[in-house]
């Protein structure tokens, strides 16, 4: 569900913004019959978590709704006692990264999104740039919890992607306005406007980065990387037919079968299909040293999803990642860097014709 009543309360002050009425955590706790929140009864006395892996980066791959699954990521982290010494974030996953670092916990996170109404902000305003859906109504919401904080003000170190549209080159951000630099990453090309940014076009960092794994390590070079990527791996693709993302693009679905809107849809599916495996490639080539992947496949980008179930849907992979992750270090006493936890099983180079 996108609208809400969910209190929302500023880490700094702890008063509630927006006027939405506090609600327990117990109230939202969705049925979800998948769920293995069981699993998490038997990880405290299964698991030490090694030296090496107390403190960690974090990379938040892009997404749309399927980002909310980073919010279960982050709450099971907390309750493993993991730290983190820094976290990237790319498109949506750029949302979940900047309002974390900033200092606001995964339950407010969640609320804060529960509180938005996801169509409302996609409309444009007049005089924005070119793009389907607009920004600045997205700003004004994400300017109420982000404020003028800017890089140097946040908790945890934080870089968002973006791609230079001029020379095509990556450029991680790393300082400036936090807020600013969001609306950047979040800005997929033809959907959302691109930015100005110091003389420089900027857009969503996915377009190189789908899974920002070189810019976490690169925020503290000695630490494991646990990345989020939120598609299926490559020997499953036969196995998860790829969603139609302009079913869920709102008044898309109403033209779908006017010819030039099948043709673009025909364009997009093929654009998926590079991205996904660009992602793949680039995970091959920055190795993780922990990949978690949430069964979230089936999902397009703006989908009306029940949120709390989504949320869930990140706690149950990675608890799962969790015990894995205990079963190698209790076969052997290398570190989590001899022993990653999920990394590509093959080359995918090598299967790829």
């Amino acid at each position: 569900m996108w609208g809400g009543t969910g209190g929302f309360m500023t880490p700094q002050t702890g008063i509630g913004i927006g006027g939405f009425g506090a609600i327990k955590a117990q109230d939202r706790e969705p049925k979800f019959l998948h769920s293995a929140r069981w699993l998490w009864a038997i990880i405290p006395p299964m698991i030490e978590i090694d030296t090496e892996f107390q403190a960690v980066t974090l990379a938040l791959g892009g997404g749309g709704v399927k980002c909310y699954t980073q919010i279960g990521v982050l709450k099971v982290l907390e309750r493993a006692g993991v730290r983190l010494r820094g976290i990237a974030g790319t498109s949506a996953g750029g949302i979940v990264a900047a309002l974390y670092a900033a200092g606001y916990s995964p339950a407010e996170i969640q609320q804060f999104h529960e509180s938005l109404n996801l169509r409302q902000l996609l409309k444009r305003r007049r005089g924005e740039g070119p793009g389907l859906f607009g920004l600045r109504r997205a700003k004004e919401a994400f300017r109420r919890v982000l404020a003028d904080r800017t890089f140097a003000d946040l908790d945890i170190p934080l870089a968002l992607t973006s791609v230079d549209l001029t020379t095509g080159q990556a450029h991680p951000i790393l300082d400036g306005s936090v807020l600013d630099a969001l609306m950047i990453a979040v800005a997929i090309p033809g959907l959302f406007p691109p930015t100005p940014r110091g003389g420089q076009r900027l857009l969503d960092g996915g377009i190189l980065h789908p899974v920002p794994v070189a810019a976490a390590r690169a925020l503290a070079p000695e630490c494991p990387v646990v990345a989020v990527a939120l598609f299926p791996p490559y020997e499953e693709w036969d196995q998860h037919p790829l969603p139609n993302l302009l079913k869920s693009l709102p008044f898309f679905r109403y033209f779908s079968r006017l010819p030039a809107v099948k043709a673009f849809g025909l364009y997009v599916q093929a654009m998926d299909i590079s991205q996904r495996m660009l992602a793949e490639l680039r995970l091959e080539v920055d190795r993780p040293e922990v990949l978690i992947r949430p069964e979230v496949h089936h999902l397009g980008l703006f989908d009306l999803v029940n949120i709390p179930a989504v949320v869930q849907m990140g706690e149950v992979a990675t608890e799962k990642s969790l015990i894995q992750y205990h079963q190698k270090t209790a076969q052997a006493s290398q570190t989590l860097r001899h022993y990653p936890l999920s990394q590509v099983p093959y080359s995918i180079s090598k299967h790829v014709p």
